[in-house]
């Protein structure tokens, strides 16, 4: 099991900016817990490994998002960054209702999620 970087609430300001920096960059895996609606970066979140935001947690970067292997997005509302670069992107498990990529892929493969403008 690969280490992780875990964000909670208590990580997050009052508007669920990372309060911590503007960015978040490390060599682990980043997961984001359960029900924190879309947690905002003002600049870009990076990890080696992968990103995942489970149930109930989106991501939004004000640049970019950028994983070694992949980013996972469980179920609610999908991604936003100006551009995103991984391996593979997926967005919206267990849901019906097919949800949003809002960047450029600079690098990546959708495996689920639809690309918007």
């Amino acid at each position: 099991m690969e280490k992780e970087k875990i964000i909670t609430k208590e990580d997050l300001d009052e508007n669920n900016y990372y309060k911590h920096s503007d960015s978040l960059e490390c060599e682990e895996g980043i997961r984001i817990t359960a029900n924190l609606g879309y947690v905002k970066f003002k600049k870009t979140i990076s990890s080696k490994c992968s990103i995942i935001a489970e149930a109930g947690s989106g991501i939004e970067a004000g640049w970019g998002i950028e994983a070694g292997c992949g980013i996972v997005s469980f179920l609610f509302g999908g991604i936003s960054a100006k551009w995103i670069s991984c391996l593979r992107i997926a967005v919206g498990f267990n849901i019906e209702e097919e949800q949003e990529i809002k960047a450029e892929i600079r690098k990546g493969i959708i495996i689920l999620g639809k690309v918007v403008k």
